[in-house]
Formats: C-alpha cells, sequence, structure tokens
C-alpha cells in the first residue's frame, strides 16, 4: 500500500489486516533494524517512516494455520515475479 505522510500507523495495520485471510488475527510489524513499531497514534513522518520503509511482519503467537496462505486469495492473485 501506499500512505501520506501524515496517516498513522494504525492506518497501515488497518490495511494490512483488511488483506489477511484472518484478519482478527494479531501481527506486529518490525523495522529492518529490530525496532517493533508499537505507536498506533503517530504519524509515518513522526516515526521517521517517509520517504519509504519496508517492513517486517510477524505473528504475535504465530500463524494459526501455517499450511495455508495469509493472504486473502484476491490479493494473492496480485502477486508477480519479479
Amino acid at each position: 500500500g501506499t500512505f501520506y505522510v501524515h496517516e498513522r500507523l494504525s492506518a497501515v495495520k488497518q490495511f494490512i489486516a483488511e488483506n489477511l485471510c484472518n484478519p482478527e488475527q494479531e501481527f506486529h510489524l518490525l523495522l529492518p533494524g529490530g525496532s517493533k513499531l508499537t505507536d498506533d497514534s503517530s504519524s509515518l513522518m513522526e516515526l521517521k517512516l517517509v520517504p519509504a520503509v519496508l517492513f517486517n511482519f510477524f505473528w504475535t503467537n504465530g500463524p494459526s494455520d501455517s499450511n495455508s496462505s495469509f493472504l486473502k486469495p484476491d490479493i494473492m492473485a496480485l502477486l508477480e515475479d519479479l
């Protein structure tokens, strides 16, 4: 997804949850250096996540079913090989 600098981290997390097969399952986002992002009310600019950032995603309690896709089928259909 693409977000504006003044959008909150909560908007990013909501976007991710909306595209998961199980949106209720808790997850965290890590920065490449390993810091966990927890301040959902801060803007992406306040968190110094602009102009671009790559998050690492992980489940809070591990995946609910490790044999299935984490993303909704319509999102998986959008994937392209690089």
